[in-house]
């Protein structure tokens, strides 16, 4: 009687064979557009039928695109300091108008005596003091401008200097005491020079750094302006600075393009590498095997809602940055699809190759998790590639990141075009057509 059976009943249709029959499906391109849709719709159910789910496409990046676009920024706004005033003069009092009235800084308190100045910093209360020497009027109309801008960082435990033009004709930034040391410790100045002593807190160094400068400025201004004012001899030379494409240095207009391909790259990544892992863990991998589509067929059902969605939320950010941030789109769009079409097409051969080779839904988010975070660090995203070591330079050139980062910001702040971006785009390609040619190989591997 078991003989009698047909011979498909006994045994499983492979690839390409009807379970009924036994004999091959039709393999017109109707017939094959038929099978994806079919397999892509399945797909999209099994993704948004769960709640939980839809909540994780949707909301997270939203609400992940407000958050960074205004937590990640270097601009210093509202930096409590405080000024120590010892000439108690009219161009003193002058000077601290001009730092008070600053939108950079916030002038919480003015010290009486050099034990304050180390009290506010180690107790973290201001990032800078300003110390105005005495003499400082005098100074000025002997010499006809600021004479030095003395910078030390609290918390460096050691003498601090710099190389940036201060004020004056002649100011630098000078060497000073370390923070052990008060002002009055630090060296004397020519009585001729008018001094300025800027103390900032050292234990972050970036903020440190940013606030001297913008402290530089205010005080190089002030200089230019008191000289002018007073029949001094101006500078032999001045700096006129003109910044092209982000003319007002914001640095939301940096990192918002980039928070783009962020948060597409994370969406897509969980959407693919969590595909085959989920049949496998839900035991629903098997059916899929005796069903009639080819192992290819299978691969570009399973990519194509992780592209689909990634392209979706992609779009969602773009309007945003433009909409909600300010952010101008001086390029084509034609350009900036083309670098995020070819990204996303290396980043789902990323999931999916991830994927393959997990077994759990698990090490499917462990795996996407340990690629993220070095995809993000050596893209350039948040710190130039420029300033790694050498060997860490060349390690980025594989990373697809990297250069979608660089379209991305360039049709968006310098209206780069296709010809510019070229060098750019076909790198992207061929990382694309690699990761999908891996991720296909690992995928019939794991099948058989």
């Amino acid at each position: 009687m078991h003989d009698q059976l047909p011979a498909p009943a006994r045994t499983l249709a492979q690839p390409g064979q009807s379970l009924q029959s036994g004999h091959s499906v039709q393999s017109g391109p109707l017939a094959l557009l038929h099978r994806l849709l079919a397999l892509i719709a399945k797909e999209f159910l099994t993704l948004l039928k769960d709640p939980k789910s839809r909540t994780v496409v949707i909301l997270p990046p939203l609400l992940q695109t407000i958050i960074f676009g205004y937590a990640a920024t270097f601009d210093l706004v509202d930096v409590p300091c405080a000024i120590y005033d010892e000439d108690r003069s009219a161009a003193s009092r002058e000077l601290a108008a001009r730092v008070a009235g600053s939108p950079t800084f916030r002038v919480v308190e003015h010290l009486r005596r050099d034990a304050d100045m180390a009290r506010l910093l180690d107790a973290g209360q201001v990032r800078l003091v300003l110390r105005i020497g005495q003499g400082f009027e005098r100074a000025l109309t002997l010499r006809g401008g600021v004479g030095q801008l003395a910078v030390a960082d609290a918390g460096s435990g050691g003498d601090s200097s710099g190389g940036a033009t201060a004020s004056g004709a002649a100011a630098t930034f000078a060497a000073s005491s370390p923070p052990s040391q008060t002002p009055s410790q630090a060296p004397s100045q020519a009585p001729s020079q008018a001094v300025i002593q800027a103390i900032a807190d050292g234990r972050n160094s970036n903020t440190a750094g940013l606030a001297l400068n913008y402290m530089a400025s205010i005080v190089d201004d002030f200089g230019a302006r008191y000289v002018a004012a007073h029949g001094g001899q101006p500078r032999p030379s001045t700096l006129l600075t003109r910044a092209w494409h982000n003319p007002n240095l914001l640095s939301r207009w940096f990192f918002v393009p980039g928070i783009v391909v962020m948060v597409t790259m994370v969406v897509t990544l969980i959407i693919t590498a969590l595909s085959v892992a989920r049949e496998r863990e839900q035991g629903t991998f098997d059916q899929m095997l005796v069903t009639p589509y080819r192992p290819t067929e299978l691969l570009i059902g399973k990519a194509a809602p992780g592209f689909l969605v990634g392209l979706f939320e992609a779009s969602l950010i773009v309007a945003m940055a433009v909409f909600w941030f300010g952010v101008p789109l001086r390029g084509s769009l034609l350009t900036l699809y083309a670098g995020l079409v070819l990204f996303l097409f290396s980043v789902v051969g990323i999931g999916l190759m991830i994927s393959s080779l997990s077994v759990t839904m698990q090490q499917g988010l462990l795996g996407m998790f340990l690629f993220t975070m070095p995809a993000a660090i050596l893209s350039g995203f948040a710190t130039p590639i420029a300033n790694m070591a050498e060997p860490v330079q060349w390690l980025t050139l594989v990373n697809p990141m990297r250069y979608v980062l660089i379209v991305v910001r360039g049709v968006f702040l310098e209206g780069a075009d296709l010809t510019l971006l070229a060098s750019q785009l076909w790198p992207l390609a061929l990382i694309g057509a690699v990761c999908m040619a891996a991720a296909g190989w690992l995928f019939r591997h794991r099948i058989q």
